[in-house]
Parts: structure tokens; C-alpha cells; sequence
């Protein structure tokens, strides 16, 4: 198992279905598995039911993705924020942080200003600030690559 964590835009999905093919894997992106559960929009369900909420559900459809072998999986940009996430990943996957710059990152993300402004509280803060997710992705990290999608 390969597991890929980074920031929103970093690339985890795109980086995740191109290795998987290149190593005869499958590839799983959690958040697809959590709305295909939830049978609504990750977005949706999180204004309704709240952070906490979501982010049980996560551990509990990270848990399960984890036990699938010889699969690489893209993991949501936040699922290393939760302690129970970062012990899953570590002890259940070979954990590769992805890495863009800040411009690829707005570049990429630059259809999305909605969930960009999301993470921003009305002071205009970062509600969960980007060092975080960076910070404790590279504490669980087995290795790190530079994300240099077009």
C-alpha cells in the first residue's frame, strides 16, 4: 500500500492514478469513496454534519481502504490533521508527501476559490492553517516527491 498525502492541489489523485498504472495497482481516492458512501457531495454533507462528523467518517473509510493490498491511495488534504489518520497511514502504508508551491497549488485550485475561501474564517484567517497539514505530513512521511503537474 501507498498512501499520498499533501495539501489540496498537490497532486494526489492525478500523481496517485499514474502510479498505480505504472505498478499494475489499483488506485483509491478517499474522498470518492466517501461520497460514494454518503451517496452526496463531501462539501454537503460537511456543512450539514460538521467537521467532526466528517472527519469520523474519513478514519473509518481510510480504515477500510487500508486494507486493501498492492493499492496506491490518494487521501483528502485534511485526513493528516486527525491523529487517528496519521497512526492508520503510518502503520498500514508506505506514506509519500507531495509537494507544490504555492502558486501551483492556487493555479490548480484556481476553479475551486469556493473551497479556498472555506478554509478561510470571516477574519480571513486560515481556519486550518496550510503549515499544518505540511507540518504533520512530513512528520508521517516515508518519502517526499515535488509535484510538477501541468
Amino acid at each position: 500500500m501507498i498512501a499520498l498525502v499533501g495539501m489540496p492541489g498537490s497532486g494526489k489523485s492525478t500523481v496517485g492514478r499514474h502510479l498505480a498504472r505504472q505498478i499494475g495497482w489499483r488506485f483509491a481516492d478517499s474522498d470518492v469513496e466517501i461520497e460514494r458512501e454518503l451517496g452526496e457531495s463531501i462539501r454537503s454533507y460537511f456543512e450539514k454534519a460538521g467537521e467532526d462528523s466528517f472527519r469520523s467518517l474519513e478514519t473509518s473509510v481510510l480504515a477500510s481502504l487500508l486494507e486493501r493490498p498492492s493499492m496506491v491511495l490518494a487521501t483528502g488534504g485534511g485526513a493528516v490533521l486527525r491523529e487517528a489518520n496519521r497512526k492508520l497511514l503510518s502503520e498500514r502504508a508506505k506514506v509519500v508527501y507531495l509537494r507544490a508551491t504555492p502558486e501551483d497549488l492556487a493555479r490548480r485550485l484556481r476553479h475551486e476559490q469556493s473551497s479556498l475561501a472555506e478554509r478561510c474564517d470571516r477574519s480571513g484567517a486560515r481556519a486550518v492553517p496550510d503549515a499544518a497539514i505540511c507540518g504533520v505530513g512530513y512528520r508521517i512521511a516515508d518519502g517526499l516527491a515535488e509535484s510538477r503537474l501541468a
